[in-house]
């Protein structure tokens, strides 16, 4: 679901490598965490400062355990805008991503909210949990 008039000029900047890498271990493990490579991108940072932009910032730092099993992601992207990257991800990681725009928000002439939600199975049901 798109709501009109929501700008998209942040969904549209290219990015022109992207990896997808933890530090500590071979890919990340959520869907939050790498959100962080996108974010990090020269282009998208560029971007944000240019036009006055604060956010987005996830609601976690990537760390943490996770059992060798657990869905991740890994490897690059060459060439893709914020847009694709994002669509990437929720191909590994099943849920929805939230994105808002809030003009004149604080100091800065808008404000950038893009979260992730994973959709789990629990007792037969679906639960959604950031």
């Amino acid at each position: 679901m798109v709501e009109a008039d929501i700008p998209t000029d942040f969904l549209n900047v290219r990015i022109s490598h992207l990896t997808f890498e933890d530090y500590r271990r071979k890919g990340i493990f959520k869907a939050n965490y790498a959100m962080w490579a996108v974010l990090g991108a020269p282009e998208v940072v560029a971007f944000l400062k240019s036009h006055d932009v604060e956010g987005p910032f996830p609601a976690e730092m990537p760390g943490g355990e996770f059992l060798p099993n657990s869905p991740h992601i890994s490897g690059t992207l060459d060439d893709v805008t914020v847009r694709e990257a994002l669509a990437y991800i929720l191909k590994i990681f099943p849920g929805v991503c939230l994105y808002q725009n809030c003009p004149q928000a604080g100091k800065h002439k808008r404000n950038i909210f893009l979260r992730f939600y994973h959709l789990r199975k629990v007792d037969g049901s679906v639960s959604v949990e950031s």
